[in-house]
C-alpha cells in the first residue's frame, strides 16, 4: 500500500516539471492543454502551478508560449555535469594547474550558479610573492571573473544576477541602471576580456569567459598578480596564454554542453 501524499500539489508541480524537461529533451511540444491532459490535472491547476513556476525560475516559455526548462534546470544540470567534482578534477584542474604554472600567478576557474559567482578550483601560485584570493573584496562586480559571468550571461541569468546581487554600484563604474550596466557588458562582449586593477590591494586582474560551442556560458578564467610584478610584456603573456588555455578547457568541456 502507497503511503498518502503529504502535499499533492507539490507533487502535481513536480510531475509537470519532470513532463516538461523529458519533452525537451526530444523536440516535443509542452502546451498547457498537452500537459493538463498527460498528467489528468485540471487546466487552471496546471496553469497557475506553470505561472509560480516560472517566477521561480524553474520552466520559462518560448516564443511560442510552450513550456520549456528554465534557468534554475539548467543551473541545476551543470552541477551534475561541468561542476561536478569529477569534472573538476579530471578536466579542469589539470589545465588550470598547467595555466598556473606557465604564468607563475594565482589562476582561478569560476563558475554561475543561481545568480552567485562560486569558485570551483584555484591553483597556487608558485612565485614567493602570491595572491591571497580570500582577503580580496567578495562583491560580485568587484572581481574580473565576476564581471566576465555578467557579460556573457545569457538573459535569464543576467536577470537572477541582478536579482541576487543588485546593481553593481561603486563596485563596478557606479552602474546603478540596467541600461548602464548593458553599456558595460556590451563592452566586454566585443573586447572579450576584462581587466581590473584595485590600487588599494595592489593588484591587477585579468578574465576570460569559457563558452560552449553554442555561446552558451560555461564559466570564467582568472588571473591575479602583484601590481609591481605588472608591465606589457607580462599582461601580453597572461593575455595569451589564457586565451590559450581557454580553447583548450573549452574543447575539453564540450562534451557536457
Amino acid at each position: 500500500m502507497k503511503d498518502k501524499m503529504p502535499v499533492k500539489v507539490i507533487k502535481k508541480a513536480f510531475d509537470l516539471l519532470e513532463q516538461v524537461i523529458v519533452a525537451s529533451m526530444f523536440d516535443k511540444i509542452s502546451s498547457l492543454s498537452i500537459l493538463a491532459s498527460e498528467l489528468k490535472i485540471p487546466r487552471n491547476t496546471a496553469r497557475n502551478i506553470l505561472k509560480t513556476m516560472i517566477q521561480c525560475g524553474y520552466i520559462d516559455q518560448d516564443k511560442n508560449q510552450k513550456y520549456i526548462p528554465g534557468n534554475k534546470c539548467r543551473q541545476i544540470s551543470l552541477l551534475n555535469t561541468i561542476f561536478s567534482p569529477l569534472v573538476i578534477e579530471n578536466s579542469i584542474k589539470p589545465l588550470m594547474d598547467q595555466l598556473g604554472d606557465i604564468l607563475g600567478e594565482t589562476c582561478i576557474y569560476v563558475g554561475l550558479i543561481c545568480g552567485r559567482r562560486i569558485p570551483l578550483y584555484c591553483t597556487d601560485s608558485n612565485e614567493i610573492i602570491s595572491v591571497n584570493l580570500k582577503k580580496l573584496n567578495d562583491n560580485f562586480y568587484f572581481r574580473a571573473t565576476g564581471r566576465i559571468l555578467c557579460a556573457f550571461a545569457g538573459t535569464e541569468e543576467l536577470k537572477s544576477i541582478v536579482e541576487t546581487n543588485g546593481m553593481p554600484g561603486a563596485a563596478w563604474n557606479n552602474i546603478n541602471d540596467i541600461k548602464s550596466l548593458h553599456s558595460e557588458i556590451k563592452k566586454l562582449r566585443t573586447s572579450g576580456i576584462c581587466l581590473t586593477e584595485n590600487k588599494a590591494a595592489g593588484l591587477r586582474s585579468f578574465a576570460l569567459p569559457v563558452l560552449s560551442d553554442k555561446g552558451v556560458l560555461m564559466g570564467s578564467i582568472g588571473c591575479y598578480l602583484a601590481a609591481f610584478k605588472y608591465n606589457k610584456k607580462k599582461s601580453e603573456k597572461i593575455i595569451y596564454e589564457m586565451k590559450k588555455f581557454k580553447i583548450k578547457i573549452e574543447k575539453e568541456l564540450s562534451c557536457y554542453s
